[in-house]
């Protein structure tokens, strides 16, 4: 993108329908955030109108409008330079913000977002991502109004209440509070009482604050409260999560070596039904060789008596058959002698056959290999 005659512009670092680029303000030697979009699409026209409509928007919680410029066409909007670290970050690095700390944030957006209602806006939405933390702490909100599109459609300020109520409990547990099968929100029973009694009138529709203005009081007032125990209610709050993370790691381990148990539990059931036909085919097909033994019964060895042919029992011999099926080993496709199934069983092996392994693939080399 080509620079401007005051702005140099210098690398972008998000795009979408709202690009923000970081830029320096040459006459001032300041760097800036320049936001550009087409002023012709319905979005570049609801951000241009708030942008000149919120020049004069003043709140530290909300980022100012420096300066709109044209961009060859395209309409840019500079404000400050926009924080390196949101509360989406924090939160990764930490796990979850003081008491304190929660309601000194608190206290700063709600404050913005009664200064951003009063003039006739709304986000319509509130993320740990959506607002940035300065060098110094305190806190900004870098989308929506004035400066870029309002983060929900439609934005209310009731929808921003309940937004700011849930930021709070994803600051102090780290996550949003769950909503239960009836739409009624679950709060995580760390949070202190007096905070949990403050989010859920900023969540519930019934009983729900006015306004942001009053929101703000409530925090105030609290703040003052928590000025006094402050100690005693952190450490219950570090405790009751460091706790339940200690409980949820063997709970996890455990999940794990369940789904685990499970999937070999599958893949045995499996392999034992392959077991057991290949099983079947060795109770009706496999007998196994055996040596044959000539002895002499006879007790006059001199006497013309025939020798007995005879075998000793095998564990295979003594194999129980369940079923005798049809099949053709040199795989010709010739007619089977059904007649003959009966000598396989009749109790003497001499007249049957048997192969070593009849689940290979050339049939006990009964079949050539294709």
């Amino acid at each position: 993108m080509e620079n401007h005659q005051r702005y140099r512009i210098d690398s972008r670092v998000s795009g979408g329908p709202v690009e923000s680029w970081i830029g320096l303000d040459q006459t001032l030697d300041r760097p800036v955030t320049i936001r550009v979009l087409d002023p012709s699409t319905e979005i570049g026209k609801r951000v241009q109108l708030q942008a000149r409509s919120l020049t004069r928007l003043e709140h530290p919680a909300l980022l100012h409008v420096l300066d709109t410029i044209d961009l060859d066409g395209r309409f840019g909007v500079v404000t400050e330079l926009l924080p390196q670290e949101n509360l989406e970050d924090r939160l990764s690095q930490q796990g979850y913000f003081s008491s304190q700390e929660t309601i000194a944030i608190g206290i700063q957006l709600g404050e913005a977002l009664a200064t951003l209602h009063r003039a006739g806006f709304a986000l319509g939405g509130l993320q740990p991502k959506d607002v940035g933390q300065r060098n110094d702490g305190t806190v900004v909100i870098v989308e929506g109004p004035p400066t870029s599109d309002a983060i929900g459609i439609p934005a209310r300020p009731s929808d921003d209440i309940t937004a700011l109520g849930e930021l709070l409990h994803c600051l102090l547990v780290g996550f949003r509070p769950q909503i239960d099968h009836q739409g009624r929100y679950e709060l995580h029973p760390a949070i202190p009482a007096p905070l949990g009694q403050l989010i859920r009138r900023s969540v519930d529709q019934e009983g729900r604050w006015s306004d942001a203005t009053a929101l703000v009081l409530a925090l105030r007032s609290l703040q003052q409260d928590f000025d006094q125990v402050d100690g005693a209610v952190q450490a219950t709050q570090a405790d009751y999560l460091r706790a339940e993370r200690t409980w949820l790691a063997p709970a996890a381990i455990i999940a794990a070596l369940a789904g685990l148990v499970i999937v070999m539990g599958l893949f045995a059931t499996q392999t034992q039904t392959g077991s057991s036909l290949v099983a079947d085919v060795h109770e009706v097909v496999w007998l196994e060789p055996e040596e044959t033994i000539f002895t002499d019964k006879s007790q006059n060895s001199s006497a013309s008596v025939a020798p007995v042919t005879s075998r000793p029992p095998s564990l295979t011999s003594q194999l129980q058959i369940i079923r005798i099926v049809d099949f053709d080993p040199a795989g010709d496709d010739q007619e089977e002698h059904h007649e003959k199934r009966e000598l396989i069983n009749n109790g003497d092996s001499s007249n049957g056959w048997y192969t070593e392994r009849y689940t290979t693939s050339d049939f006990g080399k009964l079949k050539e290999k294709n």
